[in-house]
C-alpha cells in the first residue's frame, strides 16, 4: 500500500503532498484546473488509505493555495467532508487544519471561516 502521494505543481494545479507515514498532506500554489475532478479524484481517493489504521493519529492538512477557482473548491470541500466523516466515524483520532492566507485577502480568509462552518472541523487561518 502507498504511503505517500506527491503530484508536482503545473501553471494551473496546486502541488498536493500527503505522506501518511507522518499523518500530513498539504496543498499549496494555485488551483485552476481545466478539468478539476480529473486532478483531485486521485487525491480524494487516495485519502481512502486513511480508514486502514490511523484511528489513534491526528491528521494534519495545511492549504495554502494563492487562489482557486468556483470547480476547485467543491472538490475541497469534498476533501474537508471526506477528513470530518473520518474523524466522526472514529477512522482518525482529530483532523487539524491549517488554512494559510495573506492578512489583507479578506475573500481566502472568508472562504476558510465559510468552510470551517460547513464541515465542523476547526480551521486554523494563518497569515502568510
Amino acid at each position: 500500500m502507498e504511503k505517500v502521494l506527491h503530484i508536482l505543481p503545473t501553471y494551473s494545479t496546486p502541488e498536493v503532498l500527503i505522506d501518511l507515514n507522518k499523518s500530513t498532506a498539504f496543498i499549496s500554489g494555485k488551483s485552476v484546473p481545466e478539468d478539476s475532478m480529473s486532478f483531485y479524484k486521485p487525491v480524494i481517493a487516495f485519502l481512502d488509505t486513511l480508514k486502514e489504521g490511523y484511528k489513534d493519529q491526528e491528521f494534519n492538512l495545511k492549504v495554502d493555495l494563492e487562489y482557486f477557482n468556483s470547480n476547485s473548491s467543491k472538490f475541497l470541500l469534498d476533501i474537508f467532508l471526506k477528513l470530518a466523516r473520518f474523524q466522526n466515524e472514529g477512522f482518525i483520532s482529530k483532523v487539524l487544519i491549517d488554512w494559510v492566507a495573506d492578512q489583507n485577502d479578506d475573500d481566502m480568509i472568508e472562504a476558510g471561516e465559510d468552510y470551517m462552518a460547513i464541515v465542523k472541523l476547526p480551521f486554523n487561518i494563518i497569515n502568510r
